[in-house]
């Protein structure tokens, strides 16, 4: 046997073993957009936690260039940026993309989740492949949920009116993310005013704002507190989502490693997340009245003609759905369900 014919052969196996090697280990490097500050709690204990946490699961392999408070573009337009390409994640607001996402929106009626880390398992469930909601929304824009960030219920924060009963709402300007948060305010005879969390400081100090719905934590991170007089506790006006997102395309073009290390992260960042910002919530809500501030929980009375104002917002939602070709009525029904039983 003559070895001169084999050495090329050997030499060959040994150059690509070491090529397969070297690919296996390159760098892969993602763009991450979102619409929050950096030192927002929803980045600091949830964004960053997943980040983190993919890098630590790869060894390194994967890292990650951010982007914050709408570097990469405005809220209602990431969606659209990452499914084209221009960044690799976003984190979205379904409350800003009704239009794409309404039936993520079930997560917004008022009174349903009182409880952000039972709110975000519901909405993971139904929004993995085989539930509803991934069915009927998430698979039709090729699109992948990688976290499920819920706020704790938004209250509602005043600059100069307090609001005690259902009458004190009529003609005010509420900030709303959108989406069911309009339809409450409009119900109780306030003005809502969609707007992303970035414009709300200078509206509150220029008048155009007269109060927000928003969760405690948020107003303190967003420095808005000095702006604020009066804060009504007690009910829940709806518990809006941000979702970090990745498009079917993208996601496929990852080592499957790196895939099941994104989906593995993300369970991490929603424990995290929610179960930083429930404790959060209360801490906030005391500081804010040892602060000065005035700070009312609505009366059982009050709670009740509030039900009765808004309460047929879920049903009326959910059945304009159904009109649409949206399993409305089947979402609503079934995150019900799962919120109540967790």
């Amino acid at each position: 046997m003559n070895c001169k014919y084999l050495m090329p052969s050997l030499v060959g196996i040994a150059v690509a073993a070491l090529t397969s090697s070297v690919v296996a280990q390159e760098k892969i490097k993602l763009k991450v957009a979102t619409f929050v500050s950096v030192n927002s709690f929803q980045v600091v204990h949830g964004s960053r936690v997943w980040m983190d946490e993919v890098t630590r699961l790869t060894n390194g392999r994967v890292e990650f260039d951010f982007y914050p408070s709408e570097q990469a573009g405005k809220a209602a337009k990431l969606m659209d940026l990452m499914r084209a390409g221009v960044v690799d994640i976003a984190e979205v607001a379904p409350s800003y993309v009704t239009d794409k996402l309404p039936l993520v929106g079930v997560i917004e009626m008022p009174g349903l989740v009182s409880d952000a880390c039972t709110g975000s398992k519901a909405l993971r469930t139904m929004s993995e492949p085989g539930g509803a909601i991934y069915e009927a929304e998430f698979k039709p824009l090729k699109v992948k949920p990688l976290t499920f960030f819920l706020n704790p219920p938004y209250r509602l924060f005043l600059a100069n009116k307090e609001i005690t009963k259902v009458e004190d709402f009529s003609g005010l300007k509420l900030r709303v993310s959108g989406g069911v948060m309009a339809l409450a305010a409009e119900k109780l005879g306030a003005v809502p005013v969609r707007m992303s969390s970035p414009d709300i400081y200078e509206s509150l100090s220029r008048g155009t704002l007269d109060g927000v719905f928003f969760a405690p934590s948020g107003v303190k991170i967003n420095g808005y507190q000095p702006l604020i007089k009066y804060a009504a506790v007690g009910y829940s006006f709806g518990t809006p989502a941000v979702l970090m997102s990745i498009s079917d395309k993208k996601l496929a073009s990852l080592p499957k490693d790196v895939q099941d290390a994104m989906m593995k992260a993300g369970h991490l960042a929603d424990e995290t997340y929610c179960k930083f910002i429930m404790n959060e919530q209360s801490i906030v809500e005391k500081e804010f009245a040892n602060a000065g501030m005035k700070v009312n929980s609505f009366s059982a009375a009050e709670k009740k003609r509030l039900d009765a104002a808004i309460g047929a917002i879920g049903p009326d939602w959910a059945k304009g759905l159904d009109a649409r070709g949206k399993p409305g009525t089947k979402v609503l029904e079934e995150f019900s369900k799962k919120v109540s039983v967790e």
